[in-house]
Parts: structure tokens; C-alpha cells; sequence
């Protein structure tokens, strides 16, 4: 039985979006190569918030939630799984980002817990990553399920016992360049809803 569902964020439930190309690059005087150092230094909790945006001014900080929205159907789905299991978010994202662009989408209070890369200091696809969310959530492996728009992150996950669904956004992203075959494959919420109540249904026989 299916107790816990584990989403990632930007390309799952948000629209995914470059926030080196969108956000960065229109404000800092410096190369890609840099910026893309920054982010996953921020990523991985060694800057803040505040030593991200210091260059930025003040009145464009938050002009990177323009860029965010919800895939359709995400918010009624998240309504009603919650309901039924215990929602986490796992997700690589920025300090102080992450936690404005929940607020400002509306979804925090889904969310049983959230396993965030810099809170974490390590990032996926990283074992490290899985089993300190395994262990802090204090959930069983095989009674979880895993969303991801990454094959690279879904094998990691599949790896440790859980069901792996491939939130397939047609993106081309290089992080599906592995050979995995999840689970199962979805490319919507309607979709994705549909499979998690035939698991429960063969769950039960």
C-alpha cells in the first residue's frame, strides 16, 4: 500500500524554466559558466539568499515569479492526494527561492515536509540526497512513490525500493539521456491520478 508520494518541484509541479538563462543572466554583468557556479553553489547551501540578490535591484528580486506557474491540474490534484497520503516536496532549488515561490503558488500547506538541496547541502540524484529524505521521513521505501521530470533523479529513487513515475514534460532534458525505465509514465495530472488509483487497486487484491 501506497502511503507517501514524493514531487518534485520546477518541471512537476511548476513549469520548468531556466532560472540561470530567465533570471541571472538579464541582471549580472558576468558569463554563463559563472552564474551556472552560482546556482549550484546556491544550490547546495553555500550562498544565501541574500548573497544571491545582492547585485539585483532591489525592485527585481522577486521578478522571477513571473516565470512561475503551476502545470495544469496540479493544485486539484494535490487537493485530493492529500487527502489520501502524505505529500512531500523534493526538489534542488535556491534558498529563499523556493520558499517565496511556494507562498506565492499556493501549495505549501500540501506538503507534509519539504527536502530542499541547499537545506540539505547535497542535491539529486545523490544517494545522499534520498536516504537523508528516506530517514528524516521516516517512511518505507517501498510503500512511497517518487514524481520526477528526470529519469537521473527517478533511477536513484527506484534504486532504494521506491515506485518511480516519470512526469514525462517533453523537454529534452539531458538528465533523460540514462537508460532507466521507470515505473510508470504520466505527462499530465489527470494522467497521473489514473495510475496511482490502478496501484491502489492492485494493491488491494
Amino acid at each position: 500500500m501506497i502511503k507517501s508520494i514524493f514531487f518534485d518541484f520546477a518541471g512537476v509541479l511548476s513549469k520548468e524554466y531556466d532560472i540561470v538563462g530567465g533570471y541571472f543572466v538579464p541582471y549580472f554583468n558576468l558569463s554563463e559558466e559563472v552564474l551556472r557556479e552560482m546556482y549550484r553553489k546556491g544550490r547546495d547551501g553555500e550562498l544565501t539568499f541574500e548573497e544571491i540578490t545582492q547585485d539585483i535591484p532591489k525592485r527585481k528580486v522577486f521578478s522571477y515569479l513571473e516565470k512561475s506557474k503551476l502545470n495544469k491540474g496540479a493544485t486539484e490534484a494535490l487537493e485530493e492526494l492529500s487527502r489520501h497520503y502524505k505529500l512531500y516536496i523534493a526538489s534542488n532549488h535556491l534558498p529563499g527561492f523556493f520558499e517565496i515561490e511556494i507562498e506565492y503558488l499556493g501549495i505549501k500547506n500540501y506538503f507534509t515536509d519539504f527536502y530542499i538541496s541547499y537545506r540539505l547541502k547535497t542535491h539529486k540524484p545523490l544517494k545522499e540526497f534520498f536516504n537523508y529524505m528516506i530517514n528524516e521521513s521516516k517512511i518505507n521505501p517501498n510503500e512511497a512513490i517518487f514524481v520526477d521530470d528526470a529519469l537521473i533523479n527517478l533511477k536513484t529513487a527506484g534504486e532504494l525500493g521506491m515506485k518511480t513515475i516519470w512526469f514525462n514534460n517533453k523537454n529534452n532534458d539531458k538528465r533523460n539521456q540514462i537508460t532507466y525505465k521507470a515505473d510508470f509514465e504520466v505527462s499530465d495530472f489527470r494522467k497521473l491520478i489514473e495510475v496511482l488509483e490502478s496501484i491502489e487497486l492492485k494493491s488491494m487484491k
